[in-house]
Parts: C-alpha cells; sequence; structure tokens
C-alpha cells in the first residue's frame, strides 16, 4: 500500500448532477484505498453532500448563497483547509476551480488540480 494521502475536494455544490457524484465517487474510491478525504462545499448541500455524509465521508458546507462575498467567507474556507492539512486539493467546477487555487498559498499541498465538469464553467 502506498503512503496515506489527505485530498481536498472543494466544490460549488453536492446537489445531484454528474459533477457531485463523480466527487462522490472519487471519494469513496479514496477512502477505500486507506487515504482521507474531506469535501468542502460552497453551497447548502444537497443530495449528493448528505449521501456522502451518510458514507461517512467528511463534508463540510460553507453555506453560501451563491458565492464567496466577503473576506470572511473567503477566510472560513482557508480556516477549514488548514485545519484539514490536505497534500492535495482537488476543485471541482468553476468556484471550486478559483477557490481551491487561492487557497493553495494557505495550505502545504503539494498539488492543485482543477476539473472542469461543463463546456460553460461560466455559471
Amino acid at each position: 500500500m502506498t503512503d496515506t494521502l489527505d485530498i481536498l475536494h472543494i466544490t460549488t455544490v453536492m446537489g445531484q448532477g454528474g459533477a457531485d457524484k463523480q466527487i462522490l465517487d472519487l471519494s469513496k474510491e479514496y477512502i477505500h484505498h486507506g487515504h482521507n478525504v474531506q469535501i468542502i462545499c460552497l453551497r447548502p448541500l444537497g443530495p449528493m453532500g448528505n449521501s456522502a455524509i451518510k458514507q461517512g465521508i467528511a463534508v463540510n458546507s460553507l453555506n453560501l448563497s451563491k458565492n464567496i462575498k466577503s473576506t470572511t467567507d473567503l477566510i472560513e474556507l482557508i480556516k477549514s483547509a488548514r485545519e484539514f492539512d490536505p497534500d492535495i486539493v482537488h476543485g471541482h467546477m468553476f468556484h471550486g476551480n478559483i477557490l481551491a487555487r487561492l487557497t493553495r498559498p494557505f495550505v502545504d499541498a503539494s498539488a492543485v488540480i482543477s476539473t472542469i465538469h461543463n463546456i460553460d464553467e461560466s455559471y
């Protein structure tokens, strides 16, 4: 077995879409292989987020109505990321990708990954 990794997913939503399912499936597979996973979701949790919690995956929702609108929101994200101390930060969807990159200087992650899940990432 390889060394255990701490993998942080930052995503806009954990509703019921394909990207949300991919994050849930990736998280389950990483845990199956002995890694630690946390999901930080910007918006309130939906079905996939609740499913992740029921399956024992650490999920932290910032419960934002839309997007980060203040430095307080950004500080909360950074605080959550630092507490987890990830080896890898994986951003999903437009806002999750931007925030994964903004979080990078504040955590000691060796890699930041950005996944585009839609041909129109501007929403």
